[in-house]
């Protein structure tokens, strides 16, 4: 819907997949054997709170939120309980620990090295290698009102756009305002040059809101608004289009850019070939939650903060949405509930798929799992007034990993038989036979995908 010319090759990569998968075994979920897990068997599970060894005291009692590692599956963690400080959650599946990374302690928004450093909060963040350093942008709205970022080489933290005063006008650095800058996202997702962000703030008098989408230009450090401004609903081109609460925000490899929107119960779709902006899910109104079709769904008014994809395959949008975790299959044309019960708000307990239960959801993040045979993504979250990060596990089809380039033949190894495969992968795939072996997957199948930054 909102990224129409790349259905065809969607559909033609989805076939060869569904063809190959048509081979394998399915997974028993009693067993944890390797296949496809089905959506309703999404795990939510604890993996690090106050109570644990090693964790204890580090996350902040109402939660400001964390930036998943894709190279090490390591966490940064936010917390103002540990006076504005970043810590690393280290070793999520083995035994956690918890670095202190920056932040001399102190509210504040001060550059400098890492332990001169202040934080004043945390809205979103996103972890850049492509230049062959770790450096991790952040968006700070309370205190903050503006971009900065995190060099893991140098140790020190820069201001790189917005003062520190909120504001409106565009400008270069410093001289541009924000004000409440929320989630950001980097632009393409590979050797980005942007980034995009998602802002709330209003005028001093209330008399104005700014519902507005803007980017920062990493090599000039211009900011410029490219969508949004008096708050409404509607659809067109970028300087007409209107939004309530531009929240959440992802994008995905063919640049499209996806835009939650807390009060309007909608996402939107920003095509930056076009300069349209479209309606991909929601249909607005008093809000609640219904599953359905892309446009009769609904999602919470007030959720919408978060949005993950992953479209390796068929594009799939993950919706923190208040207390829930939503699905919605942008090609397939459909949304629905992976995990939590919508009708339990005050509560916390883990369980598979609509079982499990979350308070408030302030955090999301993916972490695409490496495997001998699969891919599958990890959501974490955080949760507002619980001092503990949870996993949602299994809750995507899997998809065929690097290094395997096709579907094994009676020439082609199983991925178990590789040699730079772990050896302790659960039961190898059998080989099928020649006579029902599908064509090796072309060169530009997710198979071939770029490591994730």
């Amino acid at each position: 819907m909102c990224n129409a010319g790349r259905r065809l090759e969607i559909r033609v990569r989805a076939l060869l997949i569904a063809a190959a998968l048509a081979l394998l075994p399915v997974a028993d979920a009693s067993t944890g054997d390797n296949g496809i897990l089905d959506k309703s068997l999404a795990a939510v599970n604890t993996i690090a709170s106050w109570e644990e060894t090693g964790t204890n005291g580090i996350f902040e009692e109402k939660g400001q939120g964390f930036v998943v590692d894709q190279q090490t599956q390591d966490m940064y963690v936010f917390t103002k309980s540990k006076n504005w400080t970043w810590y690393k959650l280290e070793g999520v599946y083995a035994a956690k620990t918890t670095v202190w990374v920056a932040g001399e302690g102190g509210e504040g928004s001060v550059d400098g090295p890492f332990d001169k450093a202040r934080f004043a909060s945390f809205s979103g963040g996103q972890i850049d290698r492509s230049s062959g350093h770790m450096l991790l942008y952040l968006s700070e709205g309370t205190g903050g009102h503006g971009i900065r970022m995190m060099n893991f080489t140098s140790t020190a933290v820069t201001r790189i756009a917005g003062n520190v005063i909120d504001g409106y006008p565009d400008g270069v650095g410093t001289s541009a305002f924000f004000k409440y800058p929320q989630q950001i996202e980097l632009y393409p997702k590979q050797n980005p040059t942007k980034i995009y962000v998602t802002e709330t703030g209003g005028s001093h008098d209330n008399t104005t809101s700014y519902n507005r989408i803007r980017v920062v230009d990493l090599e000039t450090k211009s900011v410029t608004t490219v969508s949004g401004y008096e708050k409404g609903y509607e659809d067109g081109p970028f300087m007409t289009a209107r939004f309530y609460r531009p929240y959440g925000l992802a994008v995905g490899r063919s640049e499209t850019v996806y835009v939650g929107e807390v009060l309007n119960g909608k996402i939107r779709c920003l095509n930056t070939t076009t300069d349209q902006v479209t309606t991909l899910a929601g249909i607005g109104g008093t809000g609640g939650i219904e599953d359905g079709d892309l446009l009769s769904a609904r999602f919470h008014i007030d959720g919408l903060k978060q949005l993950l994809i992953d479209d390796r395959v068929l594009p799939i949008l993950y919706v923190g949405d208040r207390n829930v975790i939503r699905m919605v299959h942008v090609e397939e044309k459909y949304v629905d509930t992976t995990a939590g019960n919508a009708a339990l708000n005050d509560q916390s307990a883990n369980g598979l798929g609509t079982d499990a239960v979350f308070t408030e959801i302030v955090g999301l993040g993916i972490y695409f799992n490496p495997h001998p045979s699969f891919v599958y993504p990890t959501i974490y979250s955080m949760e507002k007034g619980l001092a503990r990060i949870r996993e949602t596990a299994s809750i995507n089809i899997p998809i065929f990993s690097q290094p395997w380039t096709g579907i094994p033949t009676a020439t082609t190894p199983a991925p178990s038989q590789m040699t730079d495969m772990p050896t302790e992968s659960p039961t190898p795939l059998p080989s099928p036979a020649p006579s029902q072996s599908p064509s090796p997957l072309p060169s530009e199948s997710p198979s071939a995908m770029p490591t994730p930054s």
